[in-house]
């Protein structure tokens, strides 16, 4: 491939990507999520300018990625909190180790985020993942909407939620992202419409360690 050329990934191009980091370099799940996490982190202190952040959490790989970035966040001098969309026992494994590093975090119905979100400079988007395809549902798709409707910038993690990853449709409700932290490659998802139009300004973050945010 020449060296201009940069590669893009569909859904489960990435999911093999994954594989191979994992089974064949030997690079820990959880290493993965820190990596991302930190990634995130860095783009919302960017943008936050020293105001609150929130970060809003789904219960897969995605929303681990979010509480890494509020402890992240957190450990750099942000206020920082990570909601909650489904019940902390419904996380998955990477995310469960994550959420207890960071302490816990805050389940939040979907009705009160709005609420929740109101005064941040910056609200993380860490719902959904490449892994999504079809129409959110609730609390997922009140929770979008609550997004849309917030004050502060919006950071999308690895894709705006309710994006098709591997062809950009948009089936439901989804994030209208200023900035989208995708990792290793972008998405094909993320470049074709309608998905590009969600997507905001798209900064690839490699699967090698970024630099830990600058303190607020």
């Amino acid at each position: 491939m020449e060296s201009w050329l940069h590669p893009l990934f569909d859904a489960e191009g990435m999911r093999a990507v994954d594989r191979w980091a994992i089974e064949d370099q030997g690079v820990p799940s959880l290493e993965l999520m820190e990596n991302a996490g930190r990634a995130l982190s860095v783009a919302a202190a960017e943008l936050a300018g020293g105001r609150p952040v929130r970060v809003v959490c789904g219960k897969g790989n995605n929303g681990g990625d979010g509480l890494v970035a509020t402890r992240f966040l957190r450990e750099t001098g942000f206020d920082a909190e990570a909601l909650l969309l489904w019940p902390a026992s419904e996380l998955s494994g990477d995310a469960e180790l994550s959420l207890e590093r960071l302490g816990g975090a805050r389940e939040v119905e979907a009705s009160r985020l709005g609420a929740e979100l109101s005064g941040a400079g910056v609200v993380v988007d860490a719902i959904f993942g490449t892994g999504f395809s079809g129409a959110p549902r609730d609390p997922a798709e009140e929770a979008i909407a609550a997004i849309n409707a917030c004050e502060g910038a919006v950071v999308a993690c690895d894709l705006a939620s309710g994006v098709d990853a591997s062809t950009g449709e948009v089936e439901g409700a989804a994030v209208r992202a200023d900035l989208t932290v995708t990792f290793h490659a972008a998405k094909t998802g993320q470049l074709v419409a309608p998905g590009k139009a969600h997507t905001g300004e798209l900064r690839i973050a490699p699967m090698a360690r970024r630099p830990s945010p600058q303190p607020a």
